[in-house]
């Protein structure tokens, strides 16, 4: 595998916290996922999620596999710049 396209995931993430106290104050700004953008190396994407990687090697094998299932992807983006200086949409979630 020699991945050759980079790419910027958005994604929402789960979080939680033991230690933060909730009230309905604070729930009402934490009751959302939090959105995350990765960047890497498009291993692969399809209807499972995407996988990219941080580093890759010459030999083409990869380092800092991040998975996202589809259903929490936002949108992935390519960051190879086109003449009209835009970065292509790979895929975006509609709701």
């Amino acid at each position: 595998m020699q991945p050759t396209e980079v790419v910027a995931v958005e994604w929402d993430d789960a979080h939680g916290s033991i230690t933060d106290e909730v009230t309905p104050m604070t729930l009402a700004v934490m009751h959302a996922p939090c959105v995350m953008v990765t960047v890497g190396w498009l291993l692969q994407f399809d209807d499972e999620g995407v996988s990219i990687a941080n580093e890759r090697e010459p030999d083409g094998s990869c380092r800092g596999h991040t998975f996202v299932p589809l259903g929490m992807v936002r949108s992935i983006r390519s960051l190879v710049k086109t003449p009209l200086h835009r970065r292509p949409m790979i895929y975006e979630r509609t709701d």
